[in-house]
């Protein structure tokens, strides 16, 4: 394969021969968590909810919101300059009352790193999410 010529970095040159790393599982994990919405239908407005134990970033759509959950102690820096693993995370509830109306509405939680789909449990204003490591993305639909 040629070389980049422009800047002929590290950088560049990985993504001319592919993905070193192998990330591609990434995206199958974020095709996995929008399969079958319209976003241009959603109308998605981003918005970041304050949590102790997770960075929370959301896309609140009108019929359909997403919330990409990450735990705030866990990095690429903190597993791979630091050597340490994820801490498994349990009994996290995520207050969501002030961001969105949970009536009439289900959610369901992916883990990306397992690619694994579960029925999250709603009660009083909050999201009750299932034991996961690193982040979850939950799917918040009306019914």
């Amino acid at each position: 394969m040629q070389r980049a010529e422009t800047g002929d970095t590290d950088e560049i040159q990985s993504m001319v021969d592919g993905d070193k790393n192998n990330l591609w599982h990434q995206f199958r994990a974020f095709a996995d968590t929008v399969r079958g919405i319209d976003p241009s239908a959603e109308g998605f407005q981003p918005l970041m909810i304050s949590h102790p134990h997770l960075r929370v970033y959301v896309l609140k759509g009108k019929q359909t919101s997403l919330l990409w959950c990450r735990d705030r102690e866990n990095t690429w820096q903190t597993e791979l300059a630091e050597g340490r693993d994820p801490e498994e995370l349990k009994d996290v509830s995520l207050p969501l009352q002030d961001t969105m109306p949970l009536a009439g509405h289900r959610a369901r939680a992916y883990d990306p790193w397992k690619k694994v789909w579960t029925n999250a449990t709603i009660h009083s204003g909050a999201v009750r999410l299932p034991t996961f490591t690193r982040s979850i993305v939950v799917r918040v639909n009306s019914m």
